[in-house]
């Protein structure tokens, strides 16, 4: 009895000898991974611990891009220094300028230098550094590092190699001189224009209440914010597009300086003394920003404050920043909850809504309350899937040009439509709605479009209606005949914006 407990322990022994051993293994083996990944690195620490950067390089050298020789600013074929610190998270200039810092450029800098690994060592002599180009280095990087080991590092980078494509550094750890790839040379080759940050705003839209554009010679367009929904209320109130708005306040996120004049003159001073168009845009905390656009010689330009500072725009910047009423206005013919619709009445014929599906009504009266068949299967009715394909169409069909209903050349449209459309809805409170469509005497893919309790005759591609009637496309003016006698006045298309009518899936976004 005694020589098999024996036994068992020497088994229970061997099984946590092999388990210890298996696990030693496995730990050794992420060991020598880990160390495979620092061999040889430059240094060693956390990118979040870096708190302080200096940048300096000597005159521009065949690795470096041509930069940006603007007034006002140092020029980029001279020695430059670029100090910046972190707070908060946000990395600021401080030298030669008080201004942003472009996060990407100070980061992208700092993983180099953690991540570069050299291939060996050549020299361990202070007295070798000359030899190499590290006596007086093109380039160096300081960076002040906390965390749990505070300290500052600098990384100087001298010649290139004269065989191979290789280059010597050397960190201020110690006296070696190292060789390495000669990437580091390239990573590392930057601009005073890199290293700023050339986003002219940064707009939190979820922050906006009112945004304002004022243009010379052109009416004050005024947008307002009320529980998540724009409204334009200058030059006049109407409907805003929300998504249109949206993207503007992006687009103005997305605009990056090309250059900057950090010392304007007094010639470009006086340019935004009386600007060509101003966009502002208040917070809910009463905060007002105005960005002021001006043009010189083609050139168009941006400021908050001239005296400070002065943007350098890119040359399509003006027509994303060239906007208009029309650009904000909702261009749908109907409110977007059109789906909601009980039924729809086209020239006369009903059809009906059960539970999302269509049917024309005497099919629709062979169902009960609960929208549940009354005979069997096998006679259920087709469903009219034209109609729904129409329903989404109608939604989201848009106009190019709105026609007051007082303009006098709508004195020729016929008392009579080509097409009638009635939508009534489920809700009881909400009055029906009644489309009317008119052919475009001279132009056969458009209707004339009036919707009732609006103000205006909407101008819509027939492509908004091809559904609306199986078999019938968009080429055919939906089977009708054209009302003659439209007054030129209007047909002419003096609007140079193109017809946003065809319900395609960016339109229904």
């Amino acid at each position: 009895m005694n020589a098999k407990l024996r036994l068992v322990a020497a088994l229970a022994f061997l099984v946590l000898l092999l388990g210890g051993l298996a696990t030693w293994d496995e730990w050794k083996t992420k060991q020598d991974k880990e160390g495979e990944k620092t061999k040889n690195r430059l240094a060693d620490f956390k990118v979040e611990d870096v708190l302080e950067l200096d940048y300096f390089s000597k005159a521009a050298t065949a690795d470096q891009a041509d930069g940006e020789k603007l007034d006002g600013n140092p020029k980029q074929d001279a020695p430059f220094q670029v100090s910046a610190v972190k707070k908060d998270g946000i990395w600021r200039m401080s030298k030669p300028i008080d201004a942003l810092a472009d996060k990407a450029t100070i980061e992208g800098l700092i993983n180099t230098l953690r991540d570069y690994t050299y291939v060996k060592v050549v020299s361990t002599k202070r007295e070798s550094w000359g030899e190499y180009g590290l006596l007086e280095p093109a380039r160096h990087i300081t960076l002040r590092i906390g965390g749990n080991a505070p300290r500052t590092l600098t990384i100087y980078l001298g010649n290139k190699a004269p065989i191979g494509y290789d280059a010597y550094l050397r960190s201020s750890s110690d006296d070696r001189v190292l060789l390495g790839g000669q990437h580091i040379l390239v990573s590392t080759s930057k601009t005073l224009g890199d290293f700023r940050d050339r986003s002219l705003v940064k707009i939190d839209e979820a922050k906006v209440r009112v945004i304002g554009m004022e243009r010379r010679g052109a009416p004050v367009i005024e947008l307002v914010k009320a529980d998540g929904k724009y409204v334009i209320i200058q030059p006049e109130k109407l409907d805003a597009d929300g998504p249109a708005i949206r993207d503007f306040i992006e687009s103005l996120n997305q605009l990056k300086a090309e250059g900057f004049i950090d010392r304007p003159d007094a010639a470009s001073i006086d340019l935004f003394a009386k600007p060509d168009e101003l966009i502002s845009w208040q917070e809910e905390t009463g905060e007002k920003s105005t960005l002021k656009l001006a043009e010189k010689d083609g050139r168009l330009m941006a400021a908050f404050d001239a005296r400070q500072r002065v943007y350098l725009l890119p040359i399509d910047a003006k027509a994303k920043l060239k906007k208009e009423l029309f650009d904000f206005r909702n261009h749908r013919i109907l409110d977007p909850d059109s789906l909601d619709a009980k039924s729809i009445e086209i020239d006369g014929l009903v059809y009906k809504n059960l539970e999302g599906t269509w049917y024309t009504t005497s099919d629709a009266a062979r169902f009960d309350d609960k929208g549940k068949f009354k005979g069997a299967d096998k006679d259920k009715p087709n469903e009219q899937a034209h109609i729904r394909a129409f329903m989404v169409d109608l939604e989201f069909a848009k106009t190019d040009r709105y026609i007051p209903l007082d303009d006098p050349s709508l004195k020729a449209l016929p008392s009579a439509p080509l097409h009638r459309i009635v939508l009534s809805y489920f809700d009881q409170t909400k009055k029906s709605v009644t489309v009317d469509l008119f052919t475009h005497a001279e132009d056969p893919s458009k209707f004339l479009v009036k919707r009732s309790g609006s103000p205006f005759i909407y101008r819509v591609g027939i492509n908004a209606f091809s559904s609306m009637t199986p078999g019938k496309g968009p080429s055919s003016p939906l089977g009708g005949e054209a009302n003659p006698g439209l007054a030129p006045s209007l047909l002419n298309d003096e609007d140079p914006v193109d017809s946003p009518d065809s319900p395609s899936e960016e339109n229904r976004d």
